[in-house]
């Protein structure tokens, strides 16, 4: 099965993951459900970065109808939090990229809640 290409290219430190093997040793390593989103990937709903800083991160970019490719989730394994921190290096890393990951999916839904795009 051949995924599409990824939204974004992603930079140095967070890489997206383009195929099959990678998903499923992904989700080995962190113990999640990665493999259970292939087929949100083939369909152009989502797509997964690995952040390979620390211990790595999982970062999944989701595909709104209104808002674009946002962050959908950024987990670490076993599907725990990322302390903020770690949230801004990845948002900073990719902005200075030139990819704009100013909102995520939350902030970007009550911003137009706030401007009546509802």
């Amino acid at each position: 099965m051949k995924f599409p290409a990824p939204p974004w290219q992603g930079t140095n430190r967070l890489i997206p993951l383009t195929n099959f093997p990678q998903i499923a040793a992904c989700a080995k390593e962190f113990n999640n459900c990665l493999v259970g989103e292939v087929l949100n990937i083939l369909g152009g709903r989502r797509y997964f970065y690995l952040w390979g800083e620390g211990r790595g991160v999982v970062v999944a970019l989701e595909n709104d109808r209104f808002l674009g490719w946002v962050i959908g989730e950024i987990k670490a394994r076993k599907n725990r939090n990322v302390p903020r921190k770690v949230v801004q290096e990845i948002k900073s890393d990719a902005s200075s990229s030139g990819y704009i990951m100013l909102k995520d999916y939350d902030e970007a839904c009550n911003n137009l809640w706030h401007y009546r795009y509802f």
